[in-house]
């Protein structure tokens, strides 16, 4: 099964969310055996206060040229899934800076 998990960090608190990913089928055909490639990303903010993770695992066939693909899509994935967390990181902290200015 391919899944995902992402992990924001920030001011103490951990969230985790972990998802299944079903639209790359095209790397499974069901012949012959399989391998599983894994990717990670990350991005701090605050010198690693703020912290936003994605890993990206992805199962697919054992061939050179499936495993490169595999690879590639995982890595592309993790950096979507790393950004959109990071988005939300970066609100949060506006609208806390925002909060503290107002008198």
């Amino acid at each position: 099964m391919n899944n995902a998990k992402v992990t924001v960090e920030a001011n103490g608190h951990v969230i985790t969310k972990n998802q299944a990913i079903d639209h790359f089928r095209e790397l499974l055909t069901g012949r012959g055996p399989r391998a599983t490639v894994s990717m990670s990303v990350g991005r701090s903010l605050e010198y690693g206060n703020v912290k936003v993770t994605a890993n990206v695992s992805l199962q697919c066939d054992q061939d050179e040229g499936t495993i490169d693909r595999a690879g590639e899509l995982a890595f592309r994935k993790a950096c979507e899934f790393m950004n959109d967390g990071f988005s939300i990181v970066e609100e949060e902290i506006r609208a806390h800076d925002a909060k503290v200015r107002q008198p």
